[in-house]
């Protein structure tokens, strides 16, 4: 049986959270063209009939509707992933920068639970750090999310996206695996911890 505490975040690694806010965004405002490959910074901007529409503070803002916030697809394999790791004995805990405030949290957990994505402990890191959070291991989709992991000594797992960057830590060669997708991260997990 293994053990150990993942620290798994929510948007871009249990949620498809740009591709779904990119569909609400061309529901509301119309064709705009972009896809989540277009998304190569923090900072993007969506332009749709000369408005300029910053992707951010929509999913931001997105996390504080209950119906945007539901709306949100999980990532294929996620549940089945999630149900792997608990099964092997792994301790999940839900580290997510989402807004702390009492709906976001309490729509955040009825989403994970209509989506099948168990866990054990849910924590908001909106107002400090995912270091600050006791686990072992953090899946996160931010790559300053894993070099403060990394620089704090405890591994981590990067889920590629087209806005992070693998990032350049002293002696964190055999701590940090950059993954495409949850079946890769639980062979990584496996190896990690």
């Amino acid at each position: 049986m293994a053990e150990g505490r993942l620290g798994i975040d929510v948007d871009g690694v249990l949620a498809n959270t740009v591709p779904s806010v990119l569909e609400r965004l061309e529901d509301e405002y119309g064709h705009h063209g972009d896809t989540k490959e277009d998304v190569t910074e923090w900072g993007h901007t969506v332009e749709v009939d000369g408005k300029s529409i910053p992707l951010g503070s929509e999913i931001v803002e997105g996390h504080m509707v209950e119906e945007h916030l539901r709306s949100i697809n999980p990532k294929q394999g996620a549940k089945e992933s999630v149900e792997t790791l608990r099964g092997e004995g792994y301790e999940v805990v839900i580290v997510t920068n989402r807004p702390s405030d009492r709906d976001t949290v309490r729509w955040t957990k009825s989403w994970l639970e209509e989506n099948g994505l168990g866990y054990d402990r849910f924590h908001s890191t909106a107002e400090t750090t995912k270091t600050a959070v006791d686990v072992d291991v953090l899946i996160d989709d931010h790559d300053r999310n894993v070099v403060e992991f990394l620089e704090d000594g405890r591994p981590a797992v990067l889920f590629d996206q087209p806005w992070n960057t693998v990032p350049d830590v002293d002696g964190a060669g055999d701590r940090m695996e950059v993954v495409t997708g949850w079946e890769e991260a639980v062979e990584t997990v496996q190896r990690l911890v």
